[in-house]
């Protein structure tokens, strides 16, 4: 079953956003690789703020997330 988003940690994995959207795997990672959902990577690790998601989702304005 799929989380709500205010269930949601702070910093997020590429898995708890597959968890959220309604798109698999792949388009994730499509995702993160163009820059439409920020992230950063921790040696092989990708984490996502979770305000990154509610950005992508048109929740929160870009304009109070620091760039990433």
């Amino acid at each position: 079953m799929p989380k709500s988003i205010e269930s949601l940690p702070d910093v997020l994995t590429p898995a708890d956003l597959i968890d959220v959207l309604p798109i698999g795997r792949n388009s994730v990672y499509e995702l993160i690789a163009r820059r439409e959902i920020a992230s950063v990577r921790c040696g092989k690790k990708i984490i996502i703020p979770k305000q990154a998601l509610e950005a992508f989702l048109g929740l929160r304005s870009e304009a109070g997330m620091s760039h990433v």
